[in-house]
């Protein structure tokens, strides 16, 4: 089939688009989020040496088209491919009306989490902060945000411990077989996909610096993996214990069993959590 690829320079694109042109199918455009390129276009400048949209579309010589906020200024030009499927993954605005109805079957959007739980821009970041399950969907672009029926989805397991980016990755990797798997699918027939159970559905924005307090009432696993997953962002993590607020930094292990009462060694703390503790260091403030 004939595709046209809308996205961003992050593993959960790239990794899907990357799948896309070694397989039979014809990626013949990849549309990029033009922010911070006002430079002449006649000249395009990239790192060659590090994946990116740019980087692929040049190496296989497909032609890269800038998008405005909703693919404004790009339809016309898609259009012209009369595409078969437009995926889109990554994207950091809403797509027009017009533009999602180019493609014969379908624009098609990969998010990653179990729809329709975690809609919005970071869904990675409340999975990791809820303890929630981990998932990756697609499902057809709609006027509302990730609320679109979805077409196939599947659940993935995260190791202890994982950190964000790896999780994205892993994601990723999930989310380029599902895709694959259903191009095979909608090649021979249409599919309209399951509408979402809107009772059931969740939203979530940027995350805000308040997003990061802990809590002992969560358990001690959950405590663990967000402040691992989120390490690479180089924040603190404040925790209240006593009516004191600890700025952990750093989380090392956890165990589970009963409650126990907080400990401290030096700069390592036991954090009591609902069903264990968590070992981590920590800052007093």
């Amino acid at each position: 089939m004939n595709i046209v690829h809308i996205g961003s320079s992050t593993a959960l694109s790239l990794i899907p688009l990357q799948a896309l042109l070694d397989s039979r199918h014809v990626v013949q455009a990849i549309v990029a989020d033009d922010r911070g390129h006002e430079r002449d276009a006649r000249f395009p400048v990239f790192d060659a040496s590090r994946s990116s949209l740019e980087s692929l579309a040049f190496t296989h010589g497909i032609p890269l088209i800038r998008a405005g906020l909703d693919g404004a200024g790009c339809a016309e030009r898609i259009r012209c491919y009369s595409p078969d499927v437009i995926f889109v993954s990554c994207f950091s605005h809403r797509l027009s009306e017009e533009l999602c109805a180019i493609p014969a079957r379908g624009c098609i959007n990969l998010h990653p989490s179990l729809l329709p739980a975690h809609r919005g821009p970071d869904p990675v970041f409340w999975q990791f902060r809820q303890g929630a399950d981990f998932g990756i969907s697609l499902h057809h672009v709609s006027p509302e945000l990730d609320a679109g029926a979805v077409l196939a989805q599947r659940r993935v397991s995260m190791a202890d411990g994982i950190t964000y980016s790896a999780a994205c990755y892993q994601l990723a990797e999930a989310g380029r077989d599902l895709l694959l798997a259903l191009l095979d699918q909608i090649e021979h027939q249409f599919c309209p996909g399951q509408v979402q159970d809107e009772t059931q559905a969740s939203y979530q924005s940027f995350p805000a610096k308040e997003d990061f307090i802990l809590s002992t009432d969560w358990t001690a696993k959950r405590m663990y993996n967000f402040i691992c997953a989120m390490q690479e962002r180089g924040v603190y993590y404040p925790c209240v214990i006593d009516g004191h607020t600890y700025y952990l930094t750093k989380a090392f292990s956890y165990q589970t069993g009963e409650k126990t009462d907080m400990t401290i060694n030096h700069q390592r703390i036991n954090v009591p959590c609902q069903d264990g503790t968590v070992e981590a260091d920590f800052l007093l403030e």
